[in-house]
């Protein structure tokens, strides 16, 4: 944890400990962090921390705009039992290539703006929920190469001004 300003976390940085060389186990994210402002999670070492991060729960992100490739290429993300994306306006890339990811959680998008790439390749993504997209305006390559994609609501795209290849590959 960094960035502590008067005992309010201000910033996380998520990583591997040095310490841990297991090769094994679910790796889970679990946080309630209502002051953060960053969520910096750190690919240092991918083949032995990302590669394996399987169920993410952040169900109080606090002030985080930004959330672009928070979790790209975490390969054996499985499951998102809740992320907090009430105030986040830019997703690009939030979920690119988690190729394990089969269902799309509940997102709060009401804020969002660009959502490019969000889902780009993720291949075993079956479904996804219903999604207001009112303020969206990038919506390029949202589902590109989502090859797995069954179920897809009615989405209000009414103000993208860009989405070239939003479903290509699907």
């Amino acid at each position: 944890v960094s960035g502590i300003n008067g005992g309010l976390i201000k910033e996380v940085d998520l990583q591997q400990k040095n310490g841990d060389q297991s090769s094994s186990g679910i790796v889970q994210i679990k946080a309630n962090l209502p002051q953060c402002d960053v969520l910096n999670i750190s690919k240092s070492n991918p083949s032995l921390y990302f590669n394996r991060l399987e169920v993410v729960d952040i169900r109080t992100l606090g002030n985080v705009t930004s959330m672009s490739g928070m979790f790209s290429t975490c390969h054996s993300l499985k499951k998102i039992v809740a992320l907090d994306t009430s105030k986040a306006t830019t997703l690009n890339a939030l979920f690119r290539q988690c190729y394990a990811l089969e269902e799309a959680p509940d997102l709060d998008l009401t804020a969002a703006t660009s959502l490019s790439e969000m889902f780009y390749n993720c291949s075993c993504l079956t479904r996804v929920p219903k999604m207001n997209l009112q303020r969206v305006t990038n919506t390029s390559r949202m589902f590109y190469g989502c090859a797995g994609l069954t179920q897809l609501p009615a989405l209000n795209t009414s103000n993208a001004t860009t989405m070239g290849s939003m479903f290509s590959g699907c």
